[in-house]
């Protein structure tokens, strides 16, 4: 009985752990964009000429 009450609160352990590395994942992805458009952009020669190097 002990093992069925704490599954509830794993379950919703887990969700939460998902939920927050899905947030992470898509925010770590939409920088790593941001970062790539950035550095194609005339504004930021010198990080394009750095790269090229």
């Amino acid at each position: 009985m002990c093992n069925d009450q704490d599954e509830p609160k794993t379950v919703i352990k887990a969700l939460f752990l998902h939920a927050l590395f899905v947030g992470l994942s898509a925010i770590i992805e939409m920088v790593t964009i941001g970062i790539l458009q950035g550095s194609s952009s005339p504004r930021l020669g010198p990080w394009k000429s750095e790269g090229e190097c």
